[in-house]
């Protein structure tokens, strides 16, 4: 499994449940896959920790990202204390994401954004080579 990157700002800066949605700043930007700044809007979300807008865009390469995407300095933010509480629970969601991958098994699949690394050792398990990279550092159980 790949190592995790380490960026010293977000060590400590998760929030405590204050009200953040005038703290985020994003940016918009091109495709990391092509570069290009030609996108489509597929579907917008409201955050549920921010009440903020989040934009799934497509690119015509197919590459999909959220558009515009949160700084890095702001990454932190979105992130409350109790963010990981209850998520080696969810295998009932898990199961649901592993249905939804291509049919069968022993594939290759990343992971990204994968915080502690709990569906990486779930989809592992369930004969998937899982691999998982975070900006963050989750004091993971698992070699994320």
């Amino acid at each position: 499994m790949a190592a995790a990157a380490t960026y010293p700002f977000l060590a400590g800066n998760r929030h405590s449940g204050m009200s953040i949605s005038n703290h985020i700043k994003t940016e918009y930007v091109n495709c990391d896959l092509c570069g290009s700044s030609d996108h489509e809007l597929l579907y917008s979300k409201s955050d549920p920790i921010t009440g903020g807008e989040f934009h799934l865009v497509e690119c015509r390469c197919g590459m999909a990202f959220v558009n515009p995407m949160p700084t890095l300095d702001s990454i932190p933010l979105l992130y409350p204390e109790n963010y990981l509480t209850g998520k080696e629970r969810q295998q009932t969601a898990y199961q649901r994401m592993i249905r939804l991958l291509p049919q069968g098994s022993g594939g290759r699949l990343l992971d990204i954004g994968c915080g502690r690394g709990e569906f990486i050792n779930y989809a592992s398990q369930a004969g998937w080579n899982a691999e998982g990279v975070d900006l963050m550092d989750w004091d993971s159980p698992y070699p994320v």
